[in-house]
């Protein structure tokens, strides 16, 4: 009874590895609920492990390197800038006229005076 007494009150995250080490030899037998808190905490500490390794996440589901992350951001900003070109370059094409006038104008008033 004194070990799930302290397996329970243990706070530090690689004591609990530790047990869980000892409980897959079976030296120390836990209950279901016990082996549920190690395991979570034996996740969290995996999270953290793979956070070192500079690991992001990039959609909320996938992890993705930080590079992989970087690049997939650049890359979803070129097609973006790509598309907004065309419907800028569509947008001259049909109001040529106008922007031809507007031109004129623009070059007459700015147009040094001799």
């Amino acid at each position: 009874m004194q070990n799930s007494d302290s397996i329970v009150s243990l706070q530090d995250k690689q004591k609990y590895h530790l047990l869980e080490m000892q409980d897959s030899e079976s030296r120390v037998s836990l209950s279901n609920e016990q082996k549920k808190q190690v395991q979570l905490l034996l996740n969290e500490l995996e999270g953290q492990r793979k956070r070192r390794k500079n690991m992001s996440r990039c959609r909320k589901s996938v992890i993705y390197s930080y590079k992989f992350c970087r690049c997939l951001c650049v890359y979803r900003c070129l097609w973006l800038f790509l598309i907004m070109l065309v419907c800028f370059l569509i947008f001259l094409y049909y109001n040529r006229d106008n922007i031809g006038r507007a031109w004129d104008v623009y070059t007459a008033v700015t147009k040094p005076r001799n």
